[in-house]
């Protein structure tokens, strides 16, 4: 059933745009071949800075990276049709295209129309650099904005394949989103949210709260950890601020460590 989301079909003809021609088509036309990433469902990471006063866990030592909180969303990317679906850390879907650049640099853009507001749409936009010496890892920016989004929001992020073997995820992603007619929120016991975590929710801090429940701090995920330490070039941690995307010794560095695929279900949460 995996093979379904990574089948190959004909490549898009390479024909000259027109000026009446839309950003899809032209982003089809005018996209550079590439293999440097797969046609996968890839988990996208990013770091949730707490920015409002009176935060519920306000108790926490913010200026400690590992307090941040990481948001975990799914992307699938179809390299031949130029396709891709984006699922949020809410359950809401987005469908987009991408386009690939000639300096290997991929960018996306995903759209979902807002059910409570009449020809109102949400958007994000992601760029990633297919940098050819980490295979199955990416590292790019993300814009989060639309028409019921007040403050738009820029975050770094890292990108990494989850390998076709998890057949169920393939599956349920395939029949509750590429293939789905429904605009609606998936539901909060769907497989698919397992893979994901969520911004923290606006009550207080409770464990046995459900939402809390799908909430992972940076201390989770070790390879996350170490890097939102380091410095790079122009003297910030990674993971912290919209900047760029990781130099290769930093790459190479997080390419010799195990990257495990992000499951809530062997994943807990550390303790508080």
């Amino acid at each position: 059933m995996a093979a379904l989301l990574t089948d190959e079909v004909d490549r898009p003809q390479e024909e000259a745009a027109t000026p009446s021609t839309s950003i899809f088509e032209n982003w089809l036309t005018k996209s550079h071949p590439t293999q440097r990433i797969d046609t996968a469902i890839y988990q996208l990471f990013r770091r949730y800075k707490p920015i409002r006063s009176g935060d519920p866990s306000e108790d926490l030592e913010w200026t400690d990276d590992n307090n941040h909180f990481v948001i975990c969303e799914l992307i699938f990317i179809d390299i031949i049709k130029r396709h891709c679906w984006l699922l949020t850390a809410e359950g809401e879907k987005y469908f987009g295209s991408i386009h690939v650049g000639e300096s290997d640099t991929l960018f996306a853009l995903c759209q979902r129309p807002v059910e409570e507001k009449r020809d109102a749409f949400n958007h994000r936009f992601l760029a990633l650099d297919l940098a050819p010496q980490v295979k199955h890892l990416f590292s790019g920016v993300m814009v989060k904005i639309g028409d019921t989004i007040r403050k738009p929001l820029a975050a770094e992020c890292l990108m990494h394949k989850i390998p076709t073997s998890h057949s169920e995820l393939y599956e349920a992603f395939q029949m509750e989103v590429v293939k789905s007619q429904e605009a609606s929120p998936l539901p909060s016991d769907s497989l698919l949210l397992n893979y994901t975590t969520c911004p923290p929710p606006t009550t207080r801090f409770d464990e046995q709260d459900p939402q809390w429940k799908r909430v992972r701090r940076v201390r989770d995920f070790k390879i996350l950890s170490d890097l939102a330490k380091r410095k790079n070039e122009l003297g910030k941690a990674y993971l912290r601020e919209p900047s760029r995307s990781l130099a290769v010794g930093e790459a190479m560095g997080l390419a010799k460590k195990e990257w495990e695929v992000f499951d809530q279900r062997e994943h807990p949460a550390s303790k508080r």
